[in-house]
């Protein structure tokens, strides 16, 4: 619906008019310096799979703007299995995570540190995740092959929708 915020678009809620009137963005105390993302994909109908999934890494390089002692990141049908605070100066070197849990009605996982991070600090995140690939046009989604034949009949394709990346 091209009436709704940017934001909005693309999600799999059923009222998403209703979250207009909520600030569903991330919060500005971390903010995001870098991405770096590595995919590991399986094509249905390539190599015997089965389905199209993928398994991703993720090392987001952050810089607070306040004290913070957890990170809120959005995630859409990604199963998280290992995050790993990576210090970029000795003083940091003891902060860790201790628990990783998640909103589905904000579509945010929230990574929980076991110490306070000061202000105007730089450090990474390092997360491993799982993913399937959509039926729709958002994240990283499986469509027929425009030279489709029988023993590759699919792709996989994302338009990067701006609401689309928490799905990949």
């Amino acid at each position: 619906d091209d009436q709704l915020p940017v934001y909005l678009r693309g999600m799999d809620w059923h009222n998403a008019k209703e979250y207009q009137k909520e600030d569903l963005r991330l919060s500005n105390d971390v903010l995001p310096l870098n991405y770096n993302i590595e995919l590991s994909v399986n094509i249905r109908g390539y190599e015997a799979a089965s389905r199209s999934d993928f398994n991703g890494t993720v090392v987001i390089e952050l810089k607070t703007t306040k004290e913070i002692d957890k990170i809120e990141l959005h995630s859409n049908g990604l199963s998280i299995f290992e995050v790993h605070y990576l210090a970029l100066l000795p003083f940091n070197s003891t902060v860790g995570v201790t628990n990783v849990s998640s909103d589905s009605n904000r579509e945010t996982v929230t990574v929980h540190l076991n110490k306070t991070v000061e202000a105007d600090r730089t450090f990474m995140l390092l997360i491993r995740y799982r993913g399937v690939a959509k039926v729709d046009e958002y994240g990283l989604y499986n469509a027929q092959s425009a030279n489709a034949n029988i023993s590759t009949p699919y792709v996989l394709s994302s338009n990067n929708f701006p609401t689309g990346a928490r799905f990949w």
